[in-house]
């Protein structure tokens, strides 16, 4: 009588379950659930945290010795991993990457939560009621999962770049660098340095890129004997902003953006 002859099975759900909710709150009985597990949120809250730490020790493990070396192998790696994730994410978005569930392109994290759900399932998830559920399913945890990875990553960025402060204020640091295959091939190493560190403009005090003779002395094996060594201090500046170029202000954006699609659900 309330919706009239026409309403669909849908309409005439969600109206009994307004009148049922109505009817507890008259009684004063408690409807609302937690959306959100305390342990979750609590193993989240840690996981950021660690991601962090994770981030200052890997300073460490980067350049462990007094000399900040440019050419840290762990450092790139990250620098690279974190590009290589928004290519991939760019690639989703359009289209090809990825394959459709329920009508929608998954990326790596959806497809591995969907394997995950299959695992316990004992018949398919793309169609029915299950195809309808891993579909609600996948609209939040997927958001949830990927906002805290990407939070992860901007504190373990963070955590890399609250080291590299610590190192400025408690270390004099000299700059160098030490490679197996270009320890006789400086013009290499400075080709490298160029289309990195010299991607940070030379502003507010930032020398140049040195030349390739100064790159050559640069060499770790021959800091010491420098009359004066190259500081480290416009070095690690210029790793900073690249940390924060790359990883912490796309990461921040990603993760605001998971959030959004969360409170949209």
């Amino acid at each position: 009588h309330a919706l009239g002859e026409k309403a669909t099975a849908a309409e005439l759900l969600a109206e009994r379950a307004r009148r049922v909710l109505a009817a507890a709150k008259d009684k004063g009985l408690k409807t609302d659930v937690a959306t959100r597990a305390l342990l979750a949120r609590t193993l989240g809250v840690l996981f950021v945290i660690a991601a962090f730490f994770a981030g200052a020790l890997f300073d460490r493990i980067a350049s462990p010795a007094r000399i900040v070396n440019l050419l840290s192998p762990p450092y790139w790696t990250v620098i690279v991993w974190n590009l290589l994730i928004y290519v991939l994410l760019l690639l989703g978005v359009v289209g090809l990457l990825g394959r459709k569930i329920n009508g929608q392109v998954n990326l790596p994290l959806r497809t591995t939560l969907v394997r995950l759900a299959s695992g316990f399932s004992f018949a398919g998830l793309h169609r029915g009621w299950k195809g309808a559920f891993l579909k609600m399913w996948l609209s939040v945890t997927a958001p949830t999962v990927s906002e805290l990875l990407h939070t992860a990553a901007l504190f373990f960025a963070l955590g890399l770049t609250v080291s590299l402060l610590v190192r400025g204020f408690g270390t004099a640091y000299w700059a160098g660098w030490e490679s197996t295959w270009l320890a006789d091939n400086p013009t290499a190493v400075k080709a490298f340095l160029d289309h990195t560190f010299g991607l940070i403009p030379a502003v507010g005090g930032l020398p140049a890129i040195p030349d390739a003779d100064m790159v050559e002395a640069m060499r770790s094996d021959r800091l010491a004997y420098l009359k004066e060594p190259a500081t480290a201090a416009p070095w690690l500046i210029r790793l900073m902003v690249i940390t924060a170029v790359v990883i912490i202000i796309p990461r921040l954006f990603l993760a605001f953006l998971a959030r959004h699609r969360i409170k949209k659900f």
